[in-house]
């Protein structure tokens, strides 16, 4: 996950990019163009509607919620959103 909160004028995006397993970041493919990208393959981009500065921060979870996936849950954060108050999604 690559989170760039100044995009569109701070609104911020977040692109979520598809690695396999145990990847790491010296293997991983940063070369894909956002327009290229697959929700199916690639993977995604995820964007604020408003100046929330979506991406400022981002970190892994672990398994927190138990819904038996395989897959780390990850937080997003957005510290201009509901009135500056921020905001946290999983």
């Amino acid at each position: 996950m690559i989170g760039a909160y100044r995009k569109a004028g701070f609104r911020g995006t977040v692109y979520v990019i598809y690695g396999k397993g145990e990847t790491r970041l010296n293997d991983l493919d940063i070369s894909v163009q956002p327009s290229t990208l697959s929700p199916s393959s690639t993977g995604f981009i995820i964007k604020a509607d408003k100046e929330n500065r979506l991406g400022y921060s981002i970190s892994r979870a672990g398994r927190s919620n138990g819904a038996g996936h395989n897959y780390d849950d990850i937080l997003i954060g957005a510290p201009r959103r509901d009135s500056n108050r921020g905001t946290v999604w999983k």
